[in-house]
């Protein structure tokens, strides 16, 4: 029974003193490191309207009064947060008085000031069948609707596709926008013509 105690306390001992020259040959080492994530912003500007024409000829805030009384195309805009140091648009609002034959033209600009690649979602429209009635175009081409696609989504894919890839430190896009009521429009007198497009923009990683 003795030596049996013996012997565990010897290996205990051993033991013990193997930790001891272990320990009296460690080194630390420490890794580390600084780590900054990018930012995501992109500069929206309002270009305003540009042009008001009507049946083809452009015409004046004065005259829009007194030739053909009705209000001048209008737009104002809705700034995002302004407690940091970015500030964008958050919303554009077109105020329009359409006739028949009247085309607005509006430009927006976007320009990506972050440090990665972005590009725009669709995240919502809202709108109503009204606004079949008006014709649109995007950078000059006309906004057309797909089978079983209304004309405000189709208008949506087209303004997210003008917009397209920002890359970092690159000019900004223009976009143009315009809305028309065609001369031989019948029926349209007192339309609720409101739509709106909601865009979100995100990481891009592609090619």
């Amino acid at each position: 029974m003795k030596r049996t105690k013996f012997v565990l306390l010897a290996l205990v001992a051993a033991l013990a003193l193997m930790g001891a020259g272990y320990a009296a040959w460690t080194q630390s080492f420490t890794i580390g490191g600084h780590v900054q994530t990018g930012e995501l912003f992109v500069l929206i500007t309002d270009e305003g309207i540009i042009d008001v024409s009507l049946d083809g000829q452009t015409i004046s805030p004065r005259d829009a009064e007194d030739k053909y009384s009705f209000k001048y195309p209008t737009s104002s805009v809705e700034l995002g947060d302004t407690s940091g140091e970015n500030q964008t648009l958050q919303k554009i609002t077109y105020e329009l008085d359409l006739i028949p034959g009247l085309k607005v033209t509006s430009q927006i600009s976007f320009e990506n000031q972050g440090s990665m690649r972005t590009m725009p979602r669709i995240s919502d429209v809202s709108g109503n069948d009204n606004i079949d009635v008006l014709q649109f175009t995007v950078n000059g081409v006309e906004v057309a609707a797909s089978e079983g696609e209304s004309k405000l989504q189709a208008l949506a894919e087209a303004i997210a596709e003008a917009v397209g890839v920002l890359d970092v430190d690159a000019e900004p896009k223009t976009v143009t926008i315009t809305q028309e009521l065609p001369i031989d429009s019948e029926g349209t007198e007192n339309l609720d013509l409101n739509w709106s497009v909601e865009l979100v923009f995100e990481q891009y990683t592609g090619q």
